[in-house]
């Protein structure tokens, strides 16, 4: 059990992550996690550095209508842009993300052993850890993810998205 807790996250975390554009209209936000079955997603910018992140519970705030916005997400590979898609079937409108997502994020590294990455989700009482390379974002790991690298028996979650 030791060494699979020192093991770097990068072994366990998921790779390719859907994540919201800070322009993204907070009724297509809720529209994308509900179809992806998402708790929450990262907020990137075009180049794909991490922003921050928004939560179902962040999203499920009243906020008054602030105009229109772009109903947009994108779909990340290794922190590299692989898609910038338009969400059919969503009016823009309603806030935008940036105006209720967390702006201070915790993150690690791809080398961050998985104990680490336990310990500090224990601490801050949290459910997901954003994995960065040079300010880019390249991964999440839950704690699912973890979970799973503790039953050695049960696929791992690297490219099945979070």
């Amino acid at each position: 059990m030791t060494d699979l807790l020192e093991q770097p996250v990068h072994r366990s975390m998921a790779r390719v992550l859907s994540a919201l554009s800070p322009s993204t209209s907070i009724p297509a936000a809720r529209k994308l996690l509900a179809e992806q079955h998402l708790s929450g997603a990262p907020v990137v910018d075009s180049e794909g550095r991490l922003l921050g992140v928004v939560s179902q519970k962040d999203l499920l705030r009243d906020l008054p209508e602030t105009g229109p916005s772009v109903a947009r997400y994108h779909v990340l590979h290794d922190g590299k842009m692989l898609t910038e898609t338009a969400i059919p079937g969503v009016e823009a409108g309603g806030g935008r993300v940036e105006e209720v997502m967390t702006r201070e994020v915790l993150t690690i590294t791809e080398e961050t052993p998985l104990r680490e990455a336990m310990r500090r989700m224990v601490v801050h009482e949290i459910h997901r850890l954003l994995v960065v390379r040079e300010g880019q974002l390249v991964g999440l790991v839950s704690t699912m993810d973890v979970l799973r690298a503790l039953v050695p028996d049960r696929p791992a979650a690297a490219d099945q998205g979070f």
